[in-house]
């Protein structure tokens, strides 16, 4: 069903480090992502890696038992890429 496949997000393997500054098509796929697992709220998919998107990295690094620094660093891109 086409239609169905339209909700899906595309799988998207994040390569670099993120930290309250970043900015780029990279960040807002992972806030996308971040939306989808209920971790940020919809519509704060800006592209700009911010103080929300810091907290819901924490959020989500908390509930995979990762550090919880609320840096996207290597262990939790490392988690968020194996998730898709």
């Amino acid at each position: 069903n086409p239609a169905q496949s339209s909700n899906v997000a595309p799988v998207i393997s994040f390569t670099r480090n993120f930290s309250v500054g970043s900015r780029g098509d990279d960040v807002k796929n992972l806030q996308l992502l971040l939306i989808k697992e209920g971790f940020l709220a919809d519509g704060l998919s800006t592209g700009y890696f911010g103080q929300l998107t810091k907290a819901a990295v924490i959020r989500f690094q908390v509930k995979h038992n990762l550090p919880s620094t609320g840096y996207f660093g290597p262990m939790t891109r490392g988690k968020i890429n194996a998730m898709q």
